[in-house]
């Protein structure tokens, strides 16, 4: 399964993304990020050192191949970027989970 994570830059909660990537097969299951800071730099460090297979999405917003988001946010209706991802990511049936305090 291709799992994209994404969300807040302001994110740091490191154990929190170990133990929702825990869910998941690091020999079948590849974590997804793009180049940014936050929740997408932490889950590619954290899926790294759990031994998932990592691939970097240049281009913000392609969800080309994926299959699942995790989006790991605190503030999620505050956000921009983050919202209009999964507003997109609803329209192509991807399904999406919100982790943080709050919940779409």
């Amino acid at each position: 399964m291709n799992i994209l994570i994404t969300g807040d830059r302001r994110w740091n909660d490191t154990a929190i993304i170990e133990r929702e990537l825990g869910s998941y097969n690091k020999d079948n299951d590849t974590i997804h990020h793009y180049i940014n800071t936050g929740a997408t730099l932490f889950g590619k460090v954290v899926a790294a050192k759990m031994g998932f297979k990592t691939e970097a999405i240049i281009e913000d917003g392609n969800l080309n191949g994926i299959d699942l988001i995790l989006a790991f946010h605190n503030y999620i209706q505050g956000s921009r970027q983050t919202l209009t991802l999964l507003a997109k990511a609803q329209q192509l049936n991807i399904p999406h989970r919100v982790i943080g305090k709050d919940k779409v």
